[in-house]
């Protein structure tokens, strides 16, 4: 059954989710000793995750990958995986070693190829947590753009 839930601002929203989501993680950890998560790039989970570090989660069975990369120098301000390293690392026993980056630093190609073979080693995604932005697009893949026609574990995608 499809449940479709209103809230009155961006953080009512991240309180509910980051509680959902910490649900999730723990029982996902119960049943099978870790949890895969996958976690979208941009802004968006900025205040989901701010929330979710002040959850009772077994981080050090959580895994982190996120959806998409942008192909800047590493400590860009404009990287997603600078979120996790803003909200996360240092403010949760999580180990760094759990946040699987997309190395998006070696070029939109290398990069792509290098995280394919880390996610093919990846025995699930439990959790996929992704927004839509205001195009359409969700893991930096936009409508109609020929990189929906890769099927490759990661795709490289230009001019977006």
């Amino acid at each position: 059954m499809s449940e479709i839930r209103f809230y009155s601002n961006p953080e009512s929203l991240a309180v509910a989710l980051a509680e959902e989501l910490a649900k999730n993680i723990v029982a996902t950890i119960g049943n099978h000793g870790v949890c895969h998560m996958v976690f979208p790039g941009g802004r968006s989970p900025y205040l989901i995750l701010k929330e979710l570090r002040e959850r009772e989660i077994p981080w050090k069975a959580l895994h982190l990958y996120p959806s998409d990369e942008r192909c800047v120098p590493v400590g860009d301000p404009d990287r997603n995986d600078r979120l996790i390293d803003e909200l996360i690392i240092g403010h949760v026993p999580f180990p760094e070693k759990n946040f699987h980056r997309i190395p998006a630093e070696l070029g939109s190609e290398e990069g792509s190829l290098q995280y394919a073979l880390l996610l093919d080693r990846t025995p699930r995604f439990d959790i996929a947590l992704l927004g839509v932005g205001s195009d359409g697009h969700t893991a930096s893949l936009f409508p109609g753009h020929p990189a929906l026609l890769n099927r490759r574990p990661a795709v490289p995608v230009e001019n977006a």
